[in-house]
């Protein structure tokens, strides 16, 4: 990756951190809304899914580097030459995943209210290549025909039915029984 800056639209798995200007954060905080990050960035709009919002002093018994390793699964190795720069921020910060660009290509901003602190690489599964992708599609059918077919209730289950007509016959016998008799 040679722009920090730079979105593709096929980007997958980075995490960028943006520290934010004090009018941005309380934008965000009286709007309730992403638009005033996404001014700063110079997009027309963040997939809230993919965004959130810190408060440094929330997390300020943790820091800024713990947090991103136990939430986003950043590697040791990764955030060991950016962890000062990280935990010496205050205000608010805005972890963006690849996926808050909506799939479009575009250029950051990152000079206004929005400043890039570090982009990282998410943790988690790898991204899946086209012969896990086939297994993955042959397993997926296996498990629908498998619960397509007509599976035979169990026998607690059948026990079950059966305790319930049996209550119900019961019941009505003896509304039989006082009608009846009274």
């Amino acid at each position: 990756m040679t722009d920090p800056t730079h979105v593709k639209a096929t980007e997958h798995g980075l995490v960028r951190v943006f520290h934010l200007s004090y009018a941005v954060s309380m934008e965000i905080g009286h709007m309730g809304t992403l638009d005033g990050l996404a001014e700063a960035l110079g997009v027309e709009r963040l997939d809230g899914r993919d965004v959130q919002i810190v408060a440094i002093g929330e997390i300020s018994d943790m820091g800024l580097s713990e947090f991103l390793t136990l939430g986003y699964e950043i590697d040791e190795a990764e955030i060991a030459p950016v962890r000062p720069i990280l935990d010496e921020l205050d205000g608010k910060v805005a972890i963006l995943r690849s996926g808050a660009f909506d799939g479009h290509d575009v250029h950051l901003e990152t000079d206004g209210g929005a400043r890039l602190v570090a982009t990282l690489h998410e943790g988690g599964p790898p991204t899946p290549t086209l012969a896990h992708a086939d297994r993955t599609v042959e397993s997926a059918k296996r498990q629908v025909n498998a619960q397509q077919e007509k599976r035979r209730p169990s026998d607690a289950a059948m026990s079950g039915r059966v305790a319930t007509v049996a209550l119900l016959v019961l019941f009505a016998l003896v509304g039989l029984m006082i009608w009846i008799g009274g």
